[in-house]
């Protein structure tokens, strides 16, 4: 099995296709090139490879561009 990456929205029924993984190895990121004000909130991710499945829950916040 590769490694695979997901992030999932709660409530969200795009395709993600924004989302792109980054990384190599045992190190991987999912970036938003043109993240928006919509993308903030929590987000569930699910990391899977040949040795099992790891789930986190994380909170994405997104500021106007100078305004915090």
């Amino acid at each position: 099995m590769n490694e695979a990456l997901s992030l999932f929205q709660p409530g969200d029924s795009s395709d993600g296709s924004r989302f792109q993984e980054a990384g190599l190895g045992p190190v991987f990121r999912l970036e938003i090139p043109s993240c928006r004000l919509e993308d903030a909130g929590a987000y569930s991710i699910v990391a899977k490879n040949e040795h099992g499945e790891a789930r986190a829950v994380v909170s994405l916040q997104v500021y106007a561009k100078g305004k915090r």
